[in-house]
């Protein structure tokens, strides 16, 4: 029994459909493997005619004899087994340019036993050209996350799925991706304990939109780093959120320069309050001392007024500290050969120090001039020594070091406190015990001292403070308890040529 053919299934039905289809397709005679069927699609992906087609071997639609072979030795076995053939090839137009295409090849077999295969052949120029921009566009994210120390992630809105994270985290936490991937809160364990039920619950509220922390991290070194975390949710068609999708920063130096700023502004006010105090001070300790000396000449060497004098004259000598530390005392400014002014106090400073502290010198000998009051610098070094040598009781070393370092130079961390240009760098480090950061802090406020009652004014390090401000430059202090500590001014070059 036959099945009544539909009228929509006669042959110009299929006509029509095939010659409808955006795809080439070629009815191919075999084993000729002569043209004897093409579409209109065929005709415009190869840029042939009907006419040129027909009869022709499929040859004409490859690259060369090599590969037209090539091709029949992949698709032969496949068509005899009895299946069809998929795969992709190069072709080429009239034109002679090659490009991609898809191919689905049957055979079968008409009335009279003759057999036909049915090549339609799919051009993938574009679908190429967009894998290619999708490789690039990978190759560029490659390229950012490698070079920027910046963590990107993605995950799901409940924090059980990582679904992304770049590999910048594990330069940041000093622990493995995999590790975080395996599991995905496990980065809120590195937070410091005085942040970490915080951003927890900031965690929990990242589908609201509003999630934007800064927090510290502690590393498996014990180094502590300044985290800014930001992220904000991707919803679907519906509305719903599917993933959170997130960015992560390391602003440690960033922190630095602004408690460094910070602290700038603290000691220029309290240069400003100091200097007002010291000023008004010293007009009183004038006509305290003047009226002294004039009792004095009368009465002759009196015991009394001889401690009114010491003490009045000890009086001024701190006013003027105060006064140098406020920049309101009168600079006498004169071009300093840096090297020779720190060789020619070398003798005093090692007198200074005594036999139990080590002094050593590492100054480069072109060192660049500076502009500033020689005996304030000079002051300043004998400060830090003195500093020093208190801070080594029993014993130590004191190392310093000066080099210039030019404004581009590689490795000038600059301080923010600092202008651009050309520095002398002047660095006085000792093997003393060393402060707490708590310590650091202060360690430039005038009157703040860790030594004992009347072994100190608190204004030595005040004074070098007030210097290198004169001189236009910065200082900074490092330090580790049971470590020594590290002074280190910057101090602006004289660029003018010399007299």
């Amino acid at each position: 029994m036959r099945l009544q053919q539909s009228p929509l299934m006669n042959r110009d039905a299929f006509q029509n459909l095939v010659d409808s289809l955006a795809d080439a397709v070629f009815v191919v005679s075999l084993p000729e493997r002569t043209i004897t069927y093409s579409n209109p699609a065929a005709h415009t992906t190869f840029g042939w005619t009907a006419e040129e087609l027909l009869g022709a071997t499929t040859g004409i639609l490859h690259i060369d004899a090599e590969h037209f072979d090539a091709f029949h030795r992949a698709t032969h076995p496949v068509l005899v087994g009895g299946k069809p053939y998929q795969g992709e090839f190069e072709m080429r137009r009239r034109n002679g340019e090659a490009f991609p295409t898809r191919h689905s090849v049957s055979m079968f077999q008409d009335d009279l036993g003759n057999s036909f295969a049915v090549s339609v052949v799919r051009d993938i120029s574009s679908e190429r050209r967009q894998e290619q921009l999708v490789r690039q566009d990978e190759a560029r994210f490659r390229v950012i996350e490698e070079h920027l120390r910046k963590v990107f992630w993605i995950s799901n809105p409940d924090k059980t799925r990582l679904e992304y994270v770049s590999p910048g985290y594990a330069d940041l936490w000093g622990r493995s991706v995999e590790e975080l991937y395996q599991h995905p809160t496990g980065f809120l364990d590195a937070i410091v304990p005085e942040d970490r039920q915080r951003i927890f619950e900031e965690v929990q509220r990242q589908a609201d939109g509003r999630y934007d922390v800064e927090y510290q991290i502690e590393r498996p070194d014990g180094t502590r780093r300044w985290i800014w975390d930001r992220a904000v949710p991707v919803r679907d068609q519906q509305g719903e959120v599917e993933r959170i999708v997130g960015i992560t920063e390391d602003i440690t130096a960033i922190k630095q320069r602004e408690s460094e700023f910070a602290q700038a502004k603290k000691m220029e006010a309290v240069g400003r309050l100091t200097g007002g105090i010291a000023h008004d001070f010293n007009n009183m300790l004038t006509v305290i001392v003047g009226n002294a000396e004039l009792l004095a000449e009368e009465l002759g060497g009196n015991e009394l007024v001889e401690e009114v004098l010491y003490a009045s004259r000890r009086a001024s000598e701190l006013t003027g500290q105060l006064l140098s530390f406020s920049r309101q005392r009168p600079l006498r400014l004169e071009r300093v050969a840096t090297s020779t002014l720190i060789r020619d106090l070398t003798a005093f400073l090692r007198r200074t120090l005594g036999e139990d502290v080590a002094l050593e010198l590492d100054v480069a000998e072109d060192l660049w001039p500076i502009t500033t009051d020689r005996a304030q610098f000079e002051t300043s070094l004998i400060n830090l020594a003195v500093n020093a040598r208190d801070a080594m009781p029993t014993g130590g070393r004191l190392t310093i070091q000066a080099h210039n370092q030019a404004s581009n130079g590689l490795g000038f961390d600059r301080p923010a406190a600092l202008a651009p240009g050309d520095y002398v760098v002047v660095r006085m480090r000792d093997t003393g015990a060393g402060m707490a950061p708590e310590v650091v802090d202060k360690i430039f406020e005038p009157f703040f001292t860790t030594k004992v009652v009347g072994k100190g004014t608190g204004l030595g390090l005040a004074t070098v403070f007030g210097f290198t401000a004169d001189a236009g430059g910065h200082i900074e202090v490092t330090s580790e308890v049971g470590k020594g500590s590290t002074f280190t001014l910057f101090l602006p070059r004289d660029a003018a040529p010399a007299p």
